[in-house]
């Protein structure tokens, strides 16, 4: 009896050494544990999934996830005065497509137009547009026809960046377009975001 309080002090100091040494791997366990709900509010439980695994991914910034979440949040409308639907006497469509969804969080629906105008100048023109906003989102045409990676809209190095987004909703118009580019080279338009290197959603072009 009178060795009972040193072997409960021996036993409560190997238990702080052995909480100590695996302090790494509790951690984790508890921190997936703590990870509920509430980090990704007001969305979808695919999307929220997707976010999760993100945060997740070996060797990528614990950050990312949060810029993703904190920018698919926000709806950024197109200006309206900024894009009046094109004159049919004046602009003939010469290739469109409609945007396709890549997973829960890259989604895009709307169609995309090349008109060719009167002067000879190309027009794209999006119409019933809405994308799940991320950070940097930039308008390319690509030479893939649905590319999903960095790497497939530069298929042939021959991709060419339109502009920035101006909404995530709503019909806009596009008109910094070298008017003599070949569009048969071209098979879609795609949305991307410069910051992650991701595509966003692409419209192949017939």
């Amino acid at each position: 009896m009178r060795n009972r309080p040193r072997w409960l002090l021996l036993t409560l100091g190997a238990l702080i050494v052995l909480a100590l040494f695996t302090y790494p791997t509790w951690r984790k366990f508890l921190s997936a544990r703590q990870t509920t709900t509430a980090d990704f509010a007001n969305i979808s439980a695919d999307q929220r999934s997707l976010l999760l695994q993100l945060r997740r991914t070996p060797g990528a910034s614990p950050q990312i996830a949060q810029t993703v979440y904190a920018a698919m949040i926000i709806t950024v409308p197109a200006p309206t005065s900024d894009a009046p639907t094109p004159d049919s006497s004046n602009a003939q469509p010469i290739k469109s497509g409609g945007f396709v969804n890549i997973d829960a969080i890259h989604t895009a629906t709307g169609t995309a137009t090349l008109y060719r105008l009167a002067d000879n100048s190309l027009l794209l023109r999006l119409e019933d547009f809405n994308v799940t906003n991320g950070p940097g989102l930039t308008i390319y045409l690509s030479a893939a026809v649905a590319p999903l990676t960095a790497s497939d809209l530069a298929t042939g190095q021959l991709q060419i960046k339109i502009g920035v987004l101006k909404g995530t909703t709503g019909p806009q118009n596009y008109t910094r377009l070298p008017p003599e580019l070949d569009l048969t080279r071209y098979k879609s338009v795609v949305i991307y975001s410069e910051l992650l290197k991701t595509v966003y959603s692409s419209a192949p072009l017939n």
